[in-house]
């Protein structure tokens, strides 16, 4: 009985159910019915849309022929320009730029140019041989006829005298050339020398110019484009430019175009004929440019895409609905296969889908499989990926830790050179020393500067390796700076049993760079040199220029241990030792010197024959020209002449007091407080002129001194040095943002103190002048 029943309700079911391929075709006709019904209602939208495309099209025409023309401008004015900056025309060569005018001319855009002076005679044409008696159009030139409307005025004075009394380029309207007696626009390009305009240099051009500029841009008839000067006149046409070639434009199109720089509107053609017109006027020139286009042509062009439009939605329709059939075939058969294996597996029978009827099953599966194995290469990955961010934040850490230890390195590294440094610059001043004792005390001063440029070499590799290290760039002769190289280290040298060598070109040769740093890369090269060559050997220094291509190299060279391949292709990696082991230094010159150089734009080589047969290294740098002479050059140059009132703040007693007498011996009055509460008082009592002050102190450290002297009006003129072991880019700015004047590192030379107080002496100078 239940059994029955059962039968009689799946036969009920089956009897009112309906397949799943009428479900999807009924889903996609309803879902095509509301859009069938919007596209009715979008059909005006579309219409309207499309004739503004069409229109926004003209427009874009339009403003892409005016940027054509500005484009041909601009070529005309970029070549007059650079013709009117000739030295020839200050220098009164004019035969001589006459014919560089005319070579122009031959491979370049333009007609003929014309010399103007003030009085406005044309004193070259290169229509004419030079020389010849030419108009002047100040005098000669005559207005439009009265009585001819379509006629333009002969010659053009108008624009020259503006050229020369603003001293900027003028754009001509159309007019007829007394020269050339046929329609030209020209531009005028001042001759500005010496806050004077002696010239006025103008490049005529025929009409034919944009004619031909049309016609790369305009489109096929029916269109029609044309170029309309700053009075309305046609200079350019995209057609029948014979006859329409200087005749005012019609008046309708004329008031359309000058009430706006660019836009669109509708005109009548002369026979009627109604048009639709796009303008785009050119800021630069004043010129417009224009696209006419029948306004049948417009609609008809938006009724295309109309009827295209709808065409397409049309064969779309239909193509959704057969695609829905074949879809719900696709699916119904699978579905249908798997729901009988259900009833097998309600029975807990396996269920075993034959391939033909369960493929999309099977697929199913398959893609869950795919998703599983994509959900578990997801988790390794992200498990990689955290460990290399664990792994990288960790190489930043300890990155970090690495550079703070250079700074703190170099921090207590410099403090004792600086007592050393200081100890052995005054040691000399204590009278007659024994020739032993001499001897030691260059010994020390010698390694003191050895030490200081390894503790720099080791820092600065630091900063290049972060991006941190800027050049402070300046232009210099690379003639007296080697010199001066070689009258540093030639002394060592010699000591050494060597001799050095050098070979300067007569003339100065300059270049613009960091000078500090070039004199850096040159030391370690010297350095190299001499510390690779044994007794009785010669280090070579020379500079070659080469003035053609402007390149400029030195070249350093020795007769010394030299190096094999292997050697070379290693040279400027950081930390590594040409030639045998035990030299002295970290390695880091030539890696140093290499990243300097590459700074500067320049290149660096190395060369050797092999061991034994000495080695060659050659900087490559671009070479500038000579700067002009400044006065302030040779004032900077001048010993100070002043003697300052100076207080050196230091907690470390005998750096302070080193420091001080070395001020001592410089001529200046020297006091030494032992930290900033001591120099706040002794300020006190008796301000003075410039304060050296240690960074790192117990209690009130050198900025929150600075930062105390720089709130107190009374003490606005005192100025601070920060005297420190930190030098790191950020300590310098941090130093400034404090109130500092200036940042030196320890230990300070002769030279850095002495240009110190040179400034100071011009700073105070420049103050009294004020006050």
């Amino acid at each position: 009985m239940h059994q029955d029943a059962g039968k009689l309700t799946d036969a009920t079911h089956r009897e009112r159910s309906w397949s799943l391929k009428w479900y999807l075709l009924v889903v996609v006709l309803a879902s095509l019915l509301p859009l069938l019904v919007l596209t009715v209602l979008m059909l005006q939208r579309f219409w309207d849309m499309q004739q503004q495309v069409r229109e926004s099209g003209l427009q874009s025409t339009a403003g892409a022929l005016s940027l054509g023309v500005d484009g041909e401008w601009g070529t005309m004015e970029a070549m007059l320009k650079t013709l009117a900056q000739s030295p020839l025309l200050t220098q009164g060569e004019l035969k001589a730029h006459y014919d560089l005018c005319r070579n122009v001319l031959d491979k370049s855009h333009g007609d003929f140019i014309v010399l103007f002076d003030p009085t406005g005679q044309q004193i070259f044409n290169t229509m004419r041989p030079f020389g010849d008696a030419l108009p002047n159009p100040f005098t000669q030139s005559r207005p439009a006829p009265a009585d001819d409307p379509q006629g333009l005025p002969v010659g053009n004075p108008v624009t020259v005298q503006e050229a020369f009394a603003t001293r900027r380029p003028v754009y001509s309207h159309l007019f007829v050339s007394l020269s050339a007696g046929r329609p030209v626009v020209t531009i005028d390009m001042p001759v500005v020398h010496d806050q004077t305009t002696p010239y006025v240099l103008t490049l005529v051009m025929f009409p034919d110019t944009f004619s031909q500029l049309l016609n790369q841009h305009v489109r096929p008839q029916p269109w029609q484009t044309m170029v309309i000067d700053p009075n309305g006149r046609i200079v350019a046409r995209s057609s029948d430019i014979e006859n329409y070639l200087g005749r005012q434009t019609a008046p309708a199109i004329l008031q359309m175009i000058r009430r706006a720089t660019s836009g669109s509107g509708i005109s009548h053609s002369a026979s009627g004929e109604e048009e639709f017109i796009a303008w785009n006027r050119s800021p630069r020139t004043g010129w417009t440019s224009v696209v006419m286009a029948p306004s049948g042509l417009v609609q008809q062009m938006a009724r295309q895409s109309l009827l295209a439009w709808i065409l397409g939605a049309s064969c779309l329709v239909v193509a959704a609905i057969t695609l829905a059939t074949f879809v719900a075939r696709r699916i119904s058969a699978p579905l249908s296969a798997l729901a009988h294996s259900a009833e097998h597996v309600q029975q807990g029978a396996t269920v075993d889908l034959p391939p033909t009827h369960v493929r999309e099953v099977l697929e199913l599966r398959r893609a869950l499989d795919i998703a599983a194995n994509a959900v578990r290469l997801r988790n390794e990955q992200r498990e990689k990926l955290n460990t290399a961010q664990a792994l990288r934040a960790q190489a930043e850490h300890e990155n970090q830790r690495k550079d703070d230890f250079l700074s703190l390195l170099g921090h207590e590294l410099r403090n004792p050179l600086m007592t050393i440094a200081h100890a052995a610059a005054l040691w000399p001043g204590q009278g007659e020393l024994n020739p032993q004792t001499r001897k030691a005390a260059d010994l020390i001063a010698r390694q003191t500067r050895q030490m200081t440029r390894l503790v720099n070499d080791l820092l600065d590799i630091s900063r290049i390796n972060h991006g941190r290290l800027v050049l402070q760039t300046d232009k210099f002769d690379l003639t007296v700076l080697l010199r001066e190289a070689a009258e540093e280290w030639e002394p060592m040298i010699r000591e050494n049993s060597c001799n050095l060598k050098l070979s300067l070109p007569d003339k100065p040769v300059w270049v613009e760079g960091d000078r500090a740093r070039l004199s850096q890369v040159v030391a370690n090269l010297l350095h190299n040199a001499y510390q690779f060559t044994t007794a009785g050997d010669s280090v070579h220094l020379a500079l070659t220029h080469d003035q053609v291509d402007r390149k400029a190299a030195i070249i350093v060279s020795d007769t010394g241990a030299g190096m094999d391949d292997q050697s070379r292709a290693k040279l400027f990696e950081p930390y590594t030792h040409a030639g045998e082991p035990g030299r002295e230094g970290l390695g880091l010159g030539l890696s140093l010197a290499r990243h300097l150089v590459s700074l500067h734009g320049g290149t660096i080589e190395a060369h050797s024959d092999g061991p034994g047969k000495g080695s060659r290294f050659t900087i490559t740098l671009c070479t500038i020209e000579a700067p002009a002479p400044s006065s302030t050059d040779t004032q900077e140059m001048q010993p100070p002449s002043l003697r300052f009132n100076v207080l050196v703040v230091d907690d470390t007693p005998l750096v302070a007091n080193l420091f001080a007498e070395i001020l001592r011996r410089l001529g200046h009055d020297v006091r030494v407080a032992a930290g900033g509460a001591e120099a706040l008082r002794m300020m006190a009592e008796e301000p003075p002129q410039i304060v050296f002050s240690d960074i790192s102190m117990p209690g009130m450290d050198g900025y929150g001194l600075a930062n105390r002297i720089r709130a107190n009006p009374d003490w606005s003129d005192i100025y601070l040095v920060a005297v420190t072991g930190y030098g790191q880019p950020h300590d310098q700015e941090a130093a400034l943002r404090s109130g500092f004047d200036e940042h030196i590192i320890k230990p300070p030379d002769f030279e850095q103190l002495i240009a110190l107080f040179q400034r100071r002496t011009c700073h105070h100078r420049d103050v009294a002048a004020v006050r």
